[in-house]
């Protein structure tokens, strides 16, 4: 993760699916969030990943945490991506990606599109998940972090790759251990 987010503490901003801006630490301000950054709300692995993350939303939230998910496109788009995700998902969007590059992830045609995204692109097509078109930076990778109240972070994943993202058991062990650290 960069500096610059740790630094920063989420002070950068997001927009809502309605356009309304706030900044990115009031997402954790209250208590631990689990923040998702996916490539673009059309992605195949996003979707994927946010699909797995759901089902899970109920553990997420019985340890006192939010799962909250974070894209680069439109409002609009955002609030499509929420409504095809079942409408009951925190989201929220930076079309200009500071905090994507505040949080130090990845871009580039070569990870986002490279030879190791035909696998997963099979993966998440057997698992349910298809693409929806570009709906924000398709060059643009993501990540999940745990953020805990006072802005500290003890979990970082930053994707290599299109599709790179930690199993929902991963991200929920290590809630529940910064929790009990905590």
């Amino acid at each position: 993760m960069s500096q610059d987010f740790q630094e920063a503490r989420g002070e950068l901003p997001v927009l809502s699916p309605e356009g309304a801006q706030l900044q990115l630490r009031d997402v954790w301000a209250d208590s631990p969030a689990v923040i998702a950054f996916v490539r673009h709300f059309g992605c195949i692995f996003c979707r994927e990943q946010v699909r797995d993350l759901r089902a899970r939303k109920g553990e997420i939230e019985r340890l006192g945490a939010r799962l909250i998910i974070v894209g680069n496109g439109t409002p609009e788009q955002a609030d499509s991506f929420r409504t095809s995700m079942r409408g009951d998902l925190e989201v929220y969007t930076d079309p200009s990606r500071e905090t994507y590059r505040a949080a130090g992830l990845r871009r580039g045609a070569l990870a986002a599109m490279g030879p190791r995204t035909w696998i997963g692109t099979l993966r998440a097509a057997a698992g349910g998940s298809f693409p929806k078109g570009r709906m924000g930076d398709p060059l643009q990778l993501g990540g999940v972090f745990v953020v805990l109240p006072d802005g500290s972070t003890p979990y970082a994943h930053v994707s290599r790759f299109a599709g790179d993202h930690p199993k929902p058991d991963t991200v929920l062990a290590a809630l529940d251990s910064a929790l009990k650290t905590a």
